[in-house]
C-alpha cells in the first residue's frame, strides 16, 4: 500500500511541476498559486480544525504503516528488488523534475516561448491603430495568441500596456500583463501605481502595476 503511495505522490509532484510550467507562462498567475498554496496551510497550522485534521492524517499513516506491515506477505515471496528499482528511478526523476522547474520558472524560459509564439498575433494587433484605440475605449477582449487581453492603455510616450490578468490576494493584488516599449512612469489607465517591468523578447516586456499602500 505506501509504495503505490509513493509512486502517486511523486508522479504528481510531476504533474504538479509541468502545472506550474504552463501557469508560469502568465504574467503573475504563479502568484495565485502562492497564495492559493499559503492560504490552507496557514488555515491548517492555525485552526483548532485545521490543527485536528491534520492529527487525524498524521494518525491514519501510522495505523496504514502498522496494518501493512501485519498482513504482507512473508519477506522471502515478495518481488524486493523491481519495485524498489522502480521507486528510486521515480525518485530520481522526480528530483530532476523539481530542479529543471525550478531553473526554467527562475529564467523566465517558458513565459518567453509562449510569448514569442504569440508575438506575431501582438505586433499585427498594436499595428491596427484603429482596433488598438477600439479595444482600449470599449474594453474589448481579443485573444492574442494564448493571452487573453483584459484591458489596455496607450501612455502619454506611445507605450502599449495590454493586461493580461489581475493576481494576487487582498491588498497584495496587482495588474499583471505586457507593454511595448514601456514609459517608465507608467500608464493612466492603472493609476499612480507601483510598476516594475521585466524584459520579455526585444521591446517587448511584461510588468506589474501594484497600489502603493
Amino acid at each position: 500500500m505506501m509504495y503505490y503511495f509513493w509512486i502517486v505522490l511523486f508522479l504528481g509532484v510531476q504533474l504538479f511541476c509541468l502545472g506550474l510550467l504552463w501557469v508560469s507562462c502568465f504574467p503573475g498567475a504563479l502568484t495565485d498559486v502562492e497564495w492559493s498554496l499559503i492560504l490552507p496551510l496557514y488555515w491548517l497550522l492555525t485552526t483548532p480544525l485545521g490543527i485536528l485534521i491534520l492529527l487525524l492524517a498524521f494518525g491514519f499513516v501510522i495505523w496504514s504503516r502498522r496494518r501493512w506491515s501485519q498482513i504482507r506477505p512473508p519477506a522471502e515471496s515478495l518481488p524486493k528488488r523491481q519495485p524498489r528499482r522502480f521507486l528510486k528511478q521515480l525518485v530520481v526523476v522526480t528530483c530532476l523534475v523539481l530542479f529543471l522547474t525550478s531553473i526554467l520558472i527562475r529564467i523566465n524560459l517558458p513565459q518567453t516561448i509562449a510569448f514569442s509564439l504569440s508575438r506575431p498575433a501582438f505586433d499585427a494587433f498594436i499595428a491596427d491603430e484603429a482596433k488598438l484605440v477600439k479595444l482600449c475605449r470599449d474594453l474589448l477582449k481579443p485573444q492574442l495568441g494564448i493571452y487573453r487581453i483584459k484591458d489596455c492603455d496607450i501612455d502619454s510616450q506611445g507605450g502599449i500596456y495590454l493586461q493580461t490578468g489581475w493576481h494576487g490576494f487582498l491588498f497584495n493584488s496587482a495588474a499583471y500583463g505586457f507593454v511595448h516599449r514601456p514609459n517608465p512612469h507608467g500608464s493612466e489607465r492603472f493609476g499612480k501605481d507601483i510598476y516594475e517591468y521585466h524584459p520579455v523578447v526585444e521591446d517587448w516586456y511584461w510588468f506589474r502595476a501594484s497600489q502603493d499602500w
